[in-house]
């Protein structure tokens, strides 16, 4: 993404505590990442140019996920989540 020059910041890798499934006790830890996206021509039709859209990696020992939001004022606004198991 990077390459493509898509990315416009990136932070490194961090730890989270998400809460656990039913039936478990305590958080499972997670590593997360934020990327910050840079809007090509193709979204403006979609998106302002003064937009901040932000992708969040969210990967534990099990599964993954990616978290789409829009990010003008906090809180950001959650516009999707996908699952990889």
């Amino acid at each position: 993404m990077k390459l493509a020059g898509l990315v416009s910041k990136a932070s490194p890798w961090m730890v989270e505590g998400r809460p656990t499934d039913k039936g478990e006790t305590g958080d499972k830890q997670a590593n997360v990442r934020f990327v910050g996206l840079v809007l090509q021509d193709d979204w403006l039709e979609v998106f302002s140019a003064e937009d901040n859209l932000l992708l969040k990696f969210v990967i534990d020992r099990t599964s993954g996920s990616v978290e789409f939001y829009l990010a003008n004022a906090t809180p950001f606004t959650k516009i999707i989540t996908r699952q990889f198991f």
